[in-house]
């Protein structure tokens, strides 16, 4: 028996996160990466994107359904738009945003400045990464375009 994590929201998103997002998205679904309860989703959807919540992990709670998958290894649709907000410091951040490449052409991550070194300082070298200049996240979170090379 898997034991589920604790409720907990690390990401409350604010409207400008909400209306940029709308216009990266084009209409294509939105996969929330590393879910957790799924609040980010819950609002996601209340705002009428499509979206599907992924975590490996189960919740005591959640806001939104989430689907118990594995980023670093799940094939993700072509026409998607992943989005990891307030992840965990870990290789898992590399290794999904990796995976998540090989099949969509972007990858959107949303963390604290204070994080942006040790979430994706192995990223700068393989992708393009573009620092969005507002603010994402009610705590000051800034949000970063993750696209492949040309």
């Amino acid at each position: 028996m898997r034991l589920a994590l604790p409720h907990m929201v690390f990401f409350e998103p604010t409207k400008a996160f909400i209306d940029y997002l709308r216009k990266l998205s084009l209409g294509r679904g939105i996969i929330d990466v590393g879910a957790g309860c799924g609040l980010l989703s819950s609002v996601l959807a209340n705002a009428g994107f499509k979206v599907l919540a992924i975590d490996i992990i189960p919740r005591d709670q959640a806001y939104h359904p989430v689907a118990l998958l594995d980023a670093t290894e799940m094939q993700f649709p072509a026409h998607c738009l992943p989005v990891m907000a307030r992840p965990c410091h870990s290789e898992w951040i590399d290794k999904t945003i990796d995976n998540a490449l090989r099949h969509a052409s972007q990858f959107l991550y949303v963390g604290l400045e204070r994080n942006f070194a040790t979430d994706l300082g192995e990223l700068a070298g393989k992708y393009k990464l573009t620092y969005e200049q507002f603010e994402a996240g009610n705590d000051g979170e800034t949000a970063v375009l993750i696209e492949k090379r040309t």
